[in-house]
């Protein structure tokens, strides 16, 4: 489930989750993207009215990716985003190497982990609206 879904869930009272998205993703060759670290006591702004839909992930398929030199995720310790830059895996994606999908699926799989782990930090914390804000803008 998206992360906007998985917010509506926690909000009637559901707790355990199965989910097959980072996968689907993955499949999709692209990469997740969303802010998943949940930082204590912090408030984010409001979302501004008219703003862009939130963007949970990026095709690496896009010619933007052509000449980065960046990680998928500025910050990630995933071994995708220590070890690669988008350059290299966009790259991988138009070849149709089969290593780019195990370097996603990793990186992937690792960012829904943080954004899980983040999610119980912010529940014990009784912060989950403002996880919730920080997520979804």
């Amino acid at each position: 489930a998206r992360p906007d879904l998985v917010f509506h869930l926690i909000a009637a009272g559901i707790d355990v989750f199965d989910t097959s998205y980072p996968n689907l993703v993955t499949e999709r060759e692209s990469a997740l993207v969303f802010n998943n670290t949940f930082k204590q006591g912090v408030v984010p702004e409001e979302k501004v009215e008219g703003s862009s839909d939130v963007r949970y992930e990026v095709s690496l398929r896009d010619e933007t990716f052509r000449l980065s030199m960046t990680p998928l995720v500025a910050g990630c310790e995933c071994y995708t985003c220590r070890h690669f830059t988008c350059a290299y895996l966009h790259h991988l994606v138009l070849v149709k190497e089969m290593l780019a999908k195990v370097l996603l699926e990793l990186h992937n799989l690792h960012h829904y982990q943080i954004f899980f782990a983040s999610l119980r930090k912010a529940v014990v914390c009784d912060q989950l609206e403002n996880f919730q804000r920080t997520v979804l803008q």
